[in-house]
């Protein structure tokens, strides 16, 4: 077979990598094969909230009816970005309406007067609005079927960016300023999200705008359907923040870099002040001591009478003059019994969250139904920042559709601090079906990063960055199948020298299953392409845990990068398999370790792995590896790019072979 020269870093990536890559398999055939790729890489993004929110619009193409932007047949919401100036002082946009339905339009993010129009098909004015002296003007009317424009215009030529919601359907609006007294139009916005959750029916979108909403638990109860979801959507080019902890009014010096303040306790039946189990100050995690006397720099204590906090923060800085959050749990919960800070009760289906910072949950977004077969479904996360959550960010239990893109999930999972006792995953899922992770940074979290769990199928875990975290960074684990992992870039696991075992990049494991010594494969249909894995305890790993019979079946590890390894430990691994092509990988420095292959038994065809370094057990078959230092461009760093192969890449001696 013609050796194929591997550049296995090809994959889509939103934030760093762009490309084109197709790949199909055929187990009965041995082949694969492997599309041209094309690469761009850019830095990696901050901490913060994703960008990417709705099609940004070239505004000197859209100055008129004739070249307005076609919006088509608008469905739900739409997000549009674009500017207005004294060169460019107007933009359309053109939609159409299939039936009568009521029309909502937020313009938001202006740092100048801006107006925005209504016109029907013969460009006659319906409705319009201006900011004056607000940030955003909005138009509600009902429409009937038909074409329809927006005019988005300049009042002062002054040049302003502006974001353009376009609704089809009812909208309610939450604003800091408002009450849940009054109707939730524009301007008479309700004050808390959950008012404006109970009031949500079927197509509703509930436009928050920029502030800081302290609301402990938002229990989502009424469902959206497949077109007419019920969708939470963060004002564009507003900073909309969920705080699930304590609000604390006020900080004063208590000297020497310690300050005193009293959190509001808004529930006296489930809200109590010893209930504290974390002060973040400026993004940094605070340890709590027992008595004030052990304050040091980096600590907070609870004062259980009073109900103040001290703290003492990094550098001695003043808690109030930085982001502060108070991580407390409700009271009636155990150590394993969490609570969601949004909840999606059974029977809340089709829901939509967009655009928000959401921090000091307990689980941040927890999506469960009861019963062993899945009854919730259809969950959309995007463009949403979460952090700083006791346990996990999003978890999905008994339930069947997410989609989960374009997320920051980081610094969650704090149950780790200090002693490690438990570390889940930031985005779990169990009995869970039918979920995509995409394009999201998942990193810092004190557990594993992503994953699936027992009794999970049908995941996709897909042009991600995902690194940092404490555990394994992408774990695939317990009675499950038909997982893709496909184009992530996975870097850095914290623990890859704290134990024996270390702490992969990316690992398949049976760990439940194996507790009871089952023999059984547990984990199937596995198929792990076009990463990037770096810098991690192991690179992709799979073996049975506490001596359990199980093992990995009909699964693909082709085309990915895996380098240095820490602690000698193996890039790929497999322990047991059947059925399992280990196909077009680079592994260096580190060896490919395929163990014991039986029935089928496990193939390793293509790989580059440096010399004697491809060690192989019974029952695997071998052909066409390229045993050499496969001579990356770089070889080192944080770009994905520079684990390219040199063009000068060779063969190298024989393979190690063990039975």
């Amino acid at each position: 077979m013609m050796r194929i020269k591997l550049q296995p870093l090809a994959f889509l990536l939103c934030f760093v990598l762009a490309c084109c890559i197709t790949i199909s398999m055929d187990f009965s055939s041995n082949t694969l094969d492997v599309s041209a790729a094309s690469y761009s890489a850019t830095s990696l993004p901050e901490v913060g909230l994703p960008t990417g929110r709705g099609t940004t619009i070239s505004s000197s193409s859209n100055v008129t009816q004739a070249t307005a932007h076609s919006v088509n047949t608008l469905k739900s919401y739409e997000i549009y970005n674009g500017s207005v100036s004294s060169s460019d002082t107007q933009d359309y946009y053109r939609f159409d309406f299939s039936k009568q339905e009521t029309f909502n339009t937020l313009l938001s993010g202006l740092s100048s007067k801006v107006g925005i129009q209504l016109l029907d098909s013969d460009g006659h004015a319906i409705a319009d609005a201006s900011s004056n002296s607000d940030s955003a003007a909005a138009i509600s009317t009902a429409l009937n079927p038909g074409t329809y424009y927006v005019r988005v215009y300049s009042l002062t030529g002054d040049a302003t960016n502006y974001h353009l919601s376009l609704v089809n359907g009812a909208a309610y609006y939450v604003a800091s300023s408002g009450s849940d007294s009054n109707s939730g139009a524009f301007n008479s916005p309700f004050r808390t999200i959950q008012h404006a959750a109970d009031a949500a029916q079927a197509g509703t979108t509930i436009l928050v705008r920029g502030g800081t909403y302290y609301e402990r638990e938002i229990n989502l109860r009424n469902s959206g359907t497949a077109d007419r979801p019920i969708s939470f959507v963060a004002a564009p080019g507003e900073t909309a923040i969920i705080d699930h902890g304590l609000q604390v009014p006020s900080w004063s010096s208590a000297g020497n870099g310690v300050y005193v303040g009293t959190p509001i306790l808004p529930d006296a039946t489930l809200d109590r002040s010893e209930n504290t189990v974390r002060v973040v100050v400026d993004n940094q995690a605070l340890m709590e001591v027992s008595q004030q006397s052990d304050l040091t720099e980096g600590t907070f204590w609870q004062d259980t009478q009073s109900g103040k906090l001290y703290v003492w923060a990094k550098g001695g800085v003043d808690p109030g003059s930085k982001e502060t959050i108070v991580i407390n749990r409700r009271s009636g919960r155990g150590r394993y019994d969490h609570y969601g800070g949004i909840s999606l009760q059974p029977g809340a289906n089709n829901i939509g969250i967009d655009g928000f910072s959401i921090r000091a949950a307990d689980t941040g977004i927890w999506a469960v139904t009861y019963a062993g077969t899945p009854t919730g479904s259809n969950l959309t996360v995007r463009n949403t920042e979460i952090k700083f959550c006791w346990d996990a960010a999003i978890r999905l239990d008994n339930w069947d559709g997410a989609s989960l893109h374009n997320n920051n999930i980081h610094n969650n999972a704090q149950i780790s601090l200090p002693n490690r006792k438990d570390w889940p995953h930031a985005i779990l899922g169990f009995n869970s079906h039918n979920v995509t992770v995409s394009s999201s940074r998942i990193h810092n979290n004190g557990g594993e990063g992503v994953g699936p769990f027992k009794g999970s199928d049908r995941w996709y875990i897909l042009n991600n960055v995902v690194h940092d975290n404490w555990s394994v960074n992408i774990y695939i684990d317990t009675e499950l199948g038909d997982v893709t992992v496909d184009g992530n870039f996975v870097y850095n696991t914290h623990s890859s020298t704290e134990d024996n075992n270390g702490k992969d990049g990316i690992r398949i494991g049976n760990e439940a299953y194996d507790s009871d010594h089952e023999g059984k494969p547990g984990v199937e249909n596995i198929t792990i392409t076009n990463n990037v894995v770096v810098n991690t305890g192991g690179g992709i790993r799979f073996f049975p845990y506490y001596d359990g019979g199980s093992y990995l079946t009909n699964s693909v590890i082709a085309n990915n990068t895996i380098a240095h390894t820490s602690g000698g430990r193996e890039g790929i691994l497999i322990r047991r398999g059947d059925n399992v092509r280990v196909t077009n990988n680079v592994v260096y420095p580190s060896a490919i370790v395929l163990e014991d292959g039986f029935n089928s038994g496990i193939v390793a065809e293509n790989n580059q792995v440096s010399d004697g370094s491809l060690k192989l057990g019974g029952g695997v078959q071998s052909q066409n590896n390229d045993l050499s230092d496969p001579q990356f461009t770089t070889g080192s760093g944080l770009d994905p790019t520079n684990y390219r192969l040199k063009d000068s890449s060779g063969v190298g001696a024989a393979i190690e072979t063990r039975d």
